[in-house]
């Protein structure tokens, strides 16, 4: 009769953070003038919530979440702060804000994150993520630069915590390729700070 009165314990609600990891680049002894200002990407579904999702097996059409794994912060903002903190780590511009710091900007970058998913059931495990990244000139609005970029990481466990840092490596990469590209636009489009 005494077990029987002794309730489950609730399953313990786990929260996780996009954190990649960029290093100082030594590359470059100068920097576009000017500011950039980086935009909250848009989204779409879930990835504009903070549940963490996941695909039974690629190309299936379900998406399901995870009910006791959640992202800390919406996607979208933990990948603005980790394009501010790419770019600040590039060193391509005199200075990179969000824009919720209220700078005047020379350059704005935006787009959308089209995807962050989990297939904990492939072999082996695996992320993906998804997102085009737009530079525009802000006092014209011209589009200056598009790209789609794609990223997959293997996972060592099917585990949500080696999903986490399995999508830290893969949006380290996507941004590597996109400080390459930006590099160029921002070197493009005005004069070099000695």
């Amino acid at each position: 009769m005494v077990s029987g009165c002794q309730s489950v314990p609730a399953s313990r609600e786990t929260f996780y953070q996009i954190s990649p990891e960029f290093t100082e680049s030594s590359a470059p002894d100068f920097k576009a003038c000017g500011t950039v200002m980086v935009r909250r990407p848009g989204t779409r579904g879930f990835a504009g919530g903070r549940a963490i999702v996941f695909r039974d097996r690629a190309n299936s059409p379900e998406i399901q979440r995870y009910h006791h794994h959640s992202w800390s912060e919406s996607p979208a903002l933990m990948m603005q702060d980790a394009i501010v903190r790419s770019m600040r780590a590039a060193g391509l511009a005199r200075y990179v804000t969000a824009s919720a710091e209220r700078a005047n900007a020379d350059w704005i970058i935006s787009g959308n994150l089209l995807r962050m998913e989990h297939y904990p059931n492939s072999s082996p495990a695996r992320i993906e993520i998804e997102a085009e990244l737009v530079i525009a000139a802000a006092n014209t609005r011209q589009t200056l630069f598009w790209q789609r970029y794609q990223e997959t990481e293997p996972a060592a466990t099917n585990g949500i915590e080696d999903a986490v840092l399995a999508i830290n490596k893969a949006l380290e990469r996507m941004l590597d390729r996109f400080q390459t590209d930006a590099g160029k636009v921002l070197v493009n489009n005005r004069s070099y700070c000695q």
